[in-house]
């Protein structure tokens, strides 16, 4: 996992986090839990089914409105997670693998006018690509908003 994290870190750092990269603040949806099974989605307060469809329509954006995803293979949620007790963490890594698996299945219907599981294993490379998961886990310190570490200035150079 510290491995992708210091991935996502170097293409931001190389690509940069302009509105319309892939890597653009606009392409994560992060999903804040406590110890109390509080959820936060994009800094606001809901409920499980609440994040639910919030995460569908970031994900999939059939209206393309600027707040949400690029496209769905730029869409990454983030999870951060404080004092989180295993079941609520459990219930909410899987309440985000149905989102993903609805999403799929919808997109087999509409491509392939067949059910996810009836697709060859090419169109399920089809659907996953379309849609791919991407979920990253944040563990902070504290319980907050995240920072992203500033890049350093480069080196003068020596004349």
């Amino acid at each position: 996992m510290k491995q992708l994290i210091i991935l996502f870190f170097l293409l931001v750092s190389i690509q940069g986090f302009s509105q319309n990269s892939k890597y653009s603040p606009r392409n994560v949806y992060t999903v804040y839990i406590n110890a109390d099974a509080e959820l936060l989605g994009r800094d606001e307060p809901m409920t499980l089914r609440e994040l639910s469809s919030n995460l569908t329509e970031f994900i999939v954006n059939s209206e393309e409105r600027e707040n949400l995803s690029i496209s769905p293979d730029s869409a990454v949620i983030s999870l951060v997670r404080k004092g989180t007790s295993y079941d609520d963490y459990k219930n909410l890594c899987a309440m985000i693998q149905n989102v993903y698996v609805e999403i799929w299945w919808s997109f087999a219907v509409l491509e392939f006018g067949k059910p996810l599981d009836s697709l060859t294993k090419e169109e399920l490379k089809v659907v996953f690509n379309a849609y791919p998961k991407l979920v990253m886990e944040n563990n902070p310190t504290s319980f907050g908003t995240i920072s992203f570490p500033s890049i350093p200035p480069p080196l003068p150079s020596g004349n």
